[in-house]
């Protein structure tokens, strides 16, 4: 069993902003989000019998949950479907998997997925025990193997918030010789919420990680000179399922504020540092676009660019004025109780200020701008509250 070690994690946490890292962090407990759905899916599926999850990739946008990968058979694609649809806060599935043998067995780091070889309980139990060693980010948690049965790993204890527990299933799954992870973790369904007080170094340069992060929101131009990307000097980010909606989020946001990238159509997951996108875009050049922007974001190991090109049906050019689409905007963003929230439109361009309670909302206020009639690119000045 790990140690309880929090002076090691508080001393990380300011020094490596892991507050930051929680890029969907709950508000407050009892709200869903995006990417609370997101994490609860991905437990779902990995805990779920019958559902080989290193294939499947999922993204949540407007609590619509997209399912995109490979699975070995119709049944298994239908177990998957059924085991987020039920999840709190979940408003429609989209599933885009497909039933394919071969394509089953690629993980979806884009290699091939894990060995699931039989070999014998105690070594599997072994195996994964001192796979949890090595998740530093797990630190001020108490999780362990309670018990290994045909390679079926019951995972136990106690996580400081579900982060934790997203990390450890993820990382007893990805274990060779584990065929299933059930789970008997405790501990909050919330995510990790950060204090906005942690550094965050570039170059040299310190400051409050919000600040920091501010400017990822801003046009393309302007966010390639800002340090919004960054996550920390030195490769000392956060890890395990923290850092991927990290990164899942900066993606976004570099992709809402990209006028060239039709970012609601595209969908982000994340899993060890390895971005993948799909969805569909109307052209090779948004797709290509698309790829550049989430290379952009620190801490990228890779981009999966699985975007389909669909060219759009043509549509009439509906001119709107800046007024007309400021109120749009702003009527939009009540509707989704984002009342802190100021509009200017300049030239297509929304800018957002005000305050959001988390980095979440921040990502929700931008989608909600950016599918407006008559919006181009959003820029993003919000703060956190």
């Amino acid at each position: 069993m790990r140690s309880m070690n929090f002076d090691r994690k508080r001393s990380f946490a300011a020094g490596a902003a892991l507050v930051v890292v929680l890029a969907g962090g709950m508000a407050h407990a009892g709200t869903t989000n995006d990417a609370w759905i997101t994490s609860k899916a991905k437990l779902a599926l990995m805990t779920t019998e019958g559902v080989e999850s290193n294939a499947i990739n999922v993204d949540t946008v407007g609590r619509k949950i997209t399912l995109h990968g490979t699975v070995a058979t119709t049944e298994e694609k239908q177990k998957a479907e059924e085991a987020v649809r039920s999840i709190d806060g979940v408003s429609s599935v989209r599933n885009l998997l497909q039933v394919s043998s071969a394509g089953a067995h690629k993980g979806t780091n884009g290699g091939m997925a894990k060995s699931t070889a039989k070999k014998p309980d105690d070594q599997v139990a072994k195996d994964v025990r001192a796979a949890l060693a090595r998740q530093n980010s797990l630190d001020d948690s108490t999780i362990t193997v309670s018990s290994v049965d045909g390679g079926i790993v019951t995972l136990s204890g106690k996580a400081d918030d579900m982060s934790d527990t997203l990390t450890a299933v993820q990382t007893a799954r990805s274990v060779a010789g584990v065929r299933r992870v059930s789970s008997e973790i405790e501990g909050p369904d919330t995510m990790a919420q950060g204090d906005g007080s942690a550094k965050t170094e570039h170059h040299g340069v310190m400051g409050k990680t919000e600040d920091m992060a501010s400017s990822a929101g801003k046009t393309v131009g302007h966010a390639a000179k800002s340090t919004g990307e960054t996550v920390v000097h030195g490769a000392k980010a956060a890890t395990g399922a923290a850092g991927d909606m990290y990164t899942t989020s900066m993606v976004k946001m570099r992709l809402l504020a990209n006028r060239d990238t039709p970012a609601l159509d595209i969908n982000v997951d994340t899993n060890d540092g390895i971005v993948t996108l799909f969805g569909v875009v109307p052209t090779a050049a948004a797709k290509s676009q698309a790829a550049a922007e989430a290379h952009k974001v620190a801490g990228v190991k890779n981009v999966r660019n699985e975007l389909q090109v669909v060219a759009e049906a043509k549509q009439e050019n509906v001119k709107a004025s800046e007024q007309e689409v400021a109120s749009d905007v702003k009527q939009k963003l009540r509707e989704n109780q984002l009342d802190d929230v100021s509009v200017d439109v300049k030239n297509c361009v929304v800018r957002l200020t005000g305050k959001v309670p988390s980095r979440e909302e921040r990502v929700e206020a931008m989608q909600v701008a950016r599918a407006a009639r008559g919006v181009c690119a959003v820029e993003d000045d919000l703060r956190f509250q």
